[in-house]
């Protein structure tokens, strides 16, 4: 399978790319600098030059590739939407995940969150929220949205 990751060279996105290579699949990483393409191409990453604010970067390596999942924050101004990019995807059956977080959600105290919880009802959980929505509920694509909760590792400067 060819899985195109954007943010394969950050912490999360950099260790799931590699375990997508593991796994005998063809992985294609977003990077903004020759340095971090020369890399990705090390760990056997097809390095694509793009940004988030580039949406022609972005979107062909969507179009060629079976999943896209989008492991990297969303942040920057002007940035492509995951919608946008779902709606890239060539085919009905492409996979799209979007990572999120867990910092949205109100003080629970004790009690065990999961996806029944809703998220805060303030500005950021509010975007969140949207942002999930338009995922979860694209007419394209199969869809998924992970909230990772802990992330630890041996080199977390990657």
């Amino acid at each position: 399978m060819r899985v195109f990751v954007i943010g394969a060279t950050g912490f999360i996105g950099g260790t799931v790319a590699r375990q997508l290579i593991a796994d005998e699949n063809e992985v294609v990483g977003l990077c903004r600098s020759d340095e971090a393409a020369s890399e990705l191409d090390d760990q056997g990453i097809t390095p694509v030059k793009g940004d988030l604010t580039a949406p022609d970067s972005i979107i062909s390596s969507v179009g060629s590739s079976d999943a896209t999942m989008w492991i990297a924050p969303r942040t920057a101004e002007g940035a492509i939407s995951p919608a946008q990019v779902i709606d890239a995807l060539r085919s009905p059956d492409d996979a799209f995940i979007l990572t999120t977080g867990t910092g949205s959600y109100t003080d629970t105290g004790d009690a065990v969150v999961d996806e029944s919880v809703a998220l805060s009802t303030d500005r950021r959980g509010a975007a969140q929220s949207e942002v999930e929505g338009s995922v979860l509920q694209a007419p394209r694509g199969r869809t998924a949205v992970i909230r990772p909760v802990w992330v630890y590792g041996d080199d977390i400067t990657r």
